[in-house]
């Protein structure tokens, strides 16, 4: 790449104008995050939204796009008792580098990066969800907590693997001590 240098850059920016959902009211909220947000600093305003609203956008790319879907479960968590409405998308975004030749005789050069982004539409109001990318998982999360129980113990009868066997009772000094007396 000595022979070439950088030229102009051309950025797919994320706006509130290419959300790709299309159940998007025409009055929502809109929160962007970035690499340096905040996901705890960012529940509270997402609520207050929300609320004002009835329909909040989240958006991020790059490595923010796991930050769009923590926002997304706090948000839920915190607002567990008001019934939720969730799209989700996925899609990229589109950096164009061009790179001009120091030489003669070589073309010039585009590099496209697809930078990967996530959306997320939460509303409080009924809305047409079969756009989403993912289905919800509510009631997957309500088996296993169902399974399990709230103290993680089996509720069904299976056989315990040999991690899970229970250890004998009573104090240290009387588990080491019975074996002595098993020895007399």
């Amino acid at each position: 790449m000595d022979r070439y240098e950088k030229g102009r850059v051309e950025e797919e920016g994320l706006t509130a104008a290419n959300i790709p959902i299309r159940a998007l009211p025409p009055e929502y909220g809109w929160i962007l995050l970035s690499d340096q947000s905040k996901v705890a600093k960012l529940v509270s305003p997402a609520i207050q939204s929300l609320k004002s609203d009835q329909c909040l956008a989240i958006a991020g790319s790059g490595f923010s796009t796991s930050k769009v879907s923590e926002l997304a479960s706090s948000v839920k968590r915190e607002m567990r008792n008001n019934k939720m409405y969730e799209i989700y998308k996925s899609g990229v975004r589109q950096i164009h580098e061009y790179w001009e030749p120091n030489q003669e005789g070589l073309d010039s050069l585009v590099a496209t990066r697809h930078i990967p982004t996530r959306h997320i539409l939460l509303s409080t109001n009924q809305i047409d969800t079969t756009e989403s990318d993912v289905l919800p998982s509510n009631n997957n999360n309500k088996e296993r907590r169902n399974q399990r129980g709230g103290d993680g113990r089996r509720r069904d009868n299976r056989p315990r693997a040999n991690s899970e066997r229970q250890k004998p009772r009573g104090s240290a000094k009387e588990n080491a001590a019975k074996p002595n007396q098993q020895n007399q």
